[in-house]
């Protein structure tokens, strides 16, 4: 999870809309106590690495939960749209790994009715071992 930690910390942080509105506040598994807000915290829940007749070919695809947390519905779901303009089908290199594919397969709020409000994200990721 390391590789991924650092590749979506990266993703989430790097963009100025995003780092306007989280700074630095992507974690890994869950949120700490009494967090600033809004925040996300990140957490590997499935993964299949691909085999070849001969040989590992190296390519991986990860599952990962995204909790969005916001103060209220409206700031969540604004970061949820933030987050989905920068990860859709992102391809490319960052944090030293080579990421073919990412795509949103779920989302849905996670609301007791009181503040904070949570949004549940998850992504595949298709990504080849350095």
């Amino acid at each position: 999870m390391a590789m991924i930690g650092a590749a979506l910390f990266a993703l989430l942080t790097g963009p100025p809309a995003l780092r306007q509105q989280l700074e630095s506040r992507v974690y890994p598994l869950r949120l700490p106590p009494e967090p600033q807000l809004p925040a996300v915290a990140y957490q590997l829940i499935g993964e299949t690495r691909a085999r070849g007749p001969r040989r590992n070919p190296g390519l991986v695809s990860s599952r990962v939960q995204l909790s969005v947390v916001g103060r209220h519905y409206d700031e969540a779901h604004q970061l949820a749209s933030l987050i989905r303009q920068q990860l859709s089908r992102y391809r490319g290199m960052v944090a030293g790994l080579d990421i073919r594919d990412m795509q949103e397969t779920d989302s849905h709020d996670q609301d007791d009715g009181q503040a904070p409000h949570l949004l549940a994200m998850s992504w595949r990721i298709d990504w080849k071992q350095p």
